[in-house]
């Protein structure tokens, strides 16, 4: 059964009025080959996904039957089925390390028949290896960053046959590339998109499994022994071809849209640009045609007057890393491109950085309100985020490298500075959450000999106070990011970043700090804590001295906190809502940044 038969299910179950209520469950569900029994999650105290549960439709949730129980609280479970339709897929996921559960419901009909099935182990967990599954064919594909003992920190694709799963009888089906790095599958019937990244961008490649000349090569004679052996090490490039789908601009971003029907021989992914609108396409996977089913509709928009390219900055760390630039902008504002600037023009600057997550160059149509008053926009993709492959985070961006996080995003601000594009006294930053941090840390290096303003929302900004209260929720999840303070070397180590704790006697710039009352992820006394802390120490030094150039912060330059006692981590829900706080966010800037039009 396919994914499209999920609907198929579901419309069957309601069609026979099925309406049997399960609580306290996380929300996620599977149903199993029919409509007869479905597989959900529940939650532990601290809202983690943590057991696996079976339940017959028509029957009490009293004789619902537990499947499994993860007790780690660093690992978080999630379920879901292969994109054949044949397996649910328990996954129990960490930062550091993942184990993997299959269960075969082919052909299985009835509460009886699924009750037979069983889950299996793929592999067992071990500290710093994680990998991923899908199914195509006589096979489970793999995806992995360690294979056989040898690191592949970019992962690499092997598979295993269905029947002995495990790391042992794994299969190279592509070698290791270092400077590509492989995510995830999706699978169709004839061929399986490989999800990825290289230099510095999402890639989509093709690739078609072999059939009948594989079966071959792995019942081969007994008198090839030695052949065998080296086709269970890696299959021949012969056999294993893949295709790289290729793209209009060289700076765009493209994501797997809905592909749920196995059968079909065309693969949609999304595709925008900074300055091109969010289109669906659909890839023929025969041919390699490629047709744009639809763009999103833009009123008033033109295109052809804007312009991104990608520049590189060198951090200010101490080994000066490259540090990719997105940069946006109205042509008419640098008409000889971002590096030929004719005078310094105001600047958004903004990053993430943070849990290997990729801020992508795509459009948004909110940026409009900045680029129309001459605002150039830039996205810096800085260590900790995941766009340069997988040690731009882990190596690099964590842990007790987590410092080269904010310097590579003063470097960004500095090299701006530098080629002219923009002054200290025309450039705003902003980050949300990880990103918050990401700004109150570069305040406290930097402040207002850098920066004119800056957007604090829901920041993560008393990192050590939080990371060492386990009772919070969360916590013990995000030791693998940030470290466990209640080990000296990490406890030293963030404390010598902590915004909270690192509030220096230097001028801030002016400064919008957000929260939300209901955050689950960033608490409001965090932004509220952090606010306090500077208007104390500007008091203090206002108070102490006369000069205003030992002053914390002019008087010019305000400290404004806004706590929304609606919302939670992501803002408003309210479409209208939401843009009114984009609308405050943007007048803010604009007003600090002297843009008046």
């Amino acid at each position: 059964m396919g994914i499209e038969a999920a609907s198929e299910v579901t419309s069957a179950a309601a069609a026979a009025g099925a309406k049997d209520l399960i609580p306290e469950t996380s929300g996620s569900f599977v149903w199993g080959n029919d409509c007869s029994t479905l597989f959900y999650e529940k939650l532990d105290a601290s809202h983690r996904p943590y057991q696996l549960w079976r339940h017959t439709m028509g029957t009490p949730t009293s004789e619902d039957v537990l499947l499994f129980t993860e007790e780690d609280e660093r690992l978080w479970m999630g379920i879901d089925k292969t994109d054949s339709g044949r397996f649910l897929i328990l996954s129990l996921s960490g930062k550091q390390q993942n184990e993997t559960w299959v269960m075969d419901l082919q052909g299985a009909k009835g509460a009886v028949e699924h009750a037979a099935r069983a889950l299996s182990l793929v592999e067992k967990r071990e500290v710093d290896v994680r990998y991923s599954v899908e199914h195509h064919g006589e096979y489970l594909y793999i995806i992995t960053n360690n294979f056989k003992g040898k690191e592949c920190l970019n992962s690499m694709l092997v598979r295993a046959p269905i029947a002995s799963p495990g790391a042992a009888h794994w299969e190279v089906v592509f070698a290791y590339e270092p400077n590509e790095q492989v995510k995830h599958l999706t699978c169709f019937r004839d061929a399986i998109v490989i999800h990825g990244r290289a230099e510095g961008y999402a890639q989509f490649w093709i690739y078609t499994p072999p059939k009948a000349a594989t079966t071959t090569a792995a019942t081969s004679s007994s008198n090839k022994k030695e052949k065998r052996k080296g086709q269970a090490e890696a299959i021949s490039e012969e056999l294993h071809t893949k295709v790289l789908v290729t793209h209009p601009e060289s700076v765009y971003c493209i994501y797997g849209s809905h592909n749920r029907t196995y059968d079909r021989t065309f693969f949609r992914y999304e595709y925008s640009s900074p300055v091109t609108p969010r289109q669906t396409i659909e890839y023929d996977l025969k041919t390699g045609g490629k047709t744009v089913l639809k763009q999103v509709d833009v009123p008033h928009y033109d295109s052809s007057r804007f312009a991104c390219e990608r520049l590189e900055a060198p951090s200010a760390a101490p080994d000066r890393r490259g540090i990719p630039l997105s940069v946006v902008y109205k042509k008419s504002v640098l008409p000889q491109g971002a590096p030929n600037p004719a005078a310094p023009v105001p600047v958004f600057l903004t990053a993430y950085g943070s849990y290997g997550a990729c801020s992508d160059p795509s459009f948004d149509s909110n940026r409009l309100a900045l680029l129309e008053r001459g605002v150039v926009y830039v996205v810096a993709h800085i260590r900790g985020g995941g766009e340069m492959g997988r040690a731009w985070y882990e190596k690099e961006g964590k842990f007790l490298t987590k410092k080269n996080t904010f310097l590579d995003f003063v470097g960004a601000a500095e090299h701006l500075v530098a080629i002219g594009l923009t002054s200290p006294d025309r450039l705003a930053i902003s980050g949300g959450s990880a990103g918050g941090l990401l700004v109150t840390a570069c305040l406290n290096l930097r402040g207002a000999k850098l920066f004119k303003a800056a957007v604090c929302d829901v920041p993560f900004c008393d990192v050590l106070c939080t990371m060492s209260d386990a009772s919070i929720p969360l916590t013990v999840v995000e030791w693998e990011e940030w470290g466990n303070p209640n080990e000296k070397r990490f406890f030293d180590y963030i404390k010598s970043y902590c915004p909270v704790t690192n509030i220096q006697k230097h001028a801030y710039p002016a400064t919008l700090v957000l929260g939300g009352l209901h955050d689950p992820r960033v608490a409001y006394w965090e932004p509220l804590k952090f606010t306090k802390k500077l208007r104390e120490f500007i008091a203090l030094e206002e108070e102490g001295s006369s000069s205003s150039s030992s002053n914390c912060s002019s008087s010019k330059a305000p400290l404004l906190l806004k706590i929304d006692m609606s919302s939670g981590h992501f803002s408003a829900s309210d479409r209208y809502k939401y843009l009114r706080e984009k609308a405050f966010i943007y007048a803010f800037v604009l007003g600090q940044l002297g843009v008046t039009e």
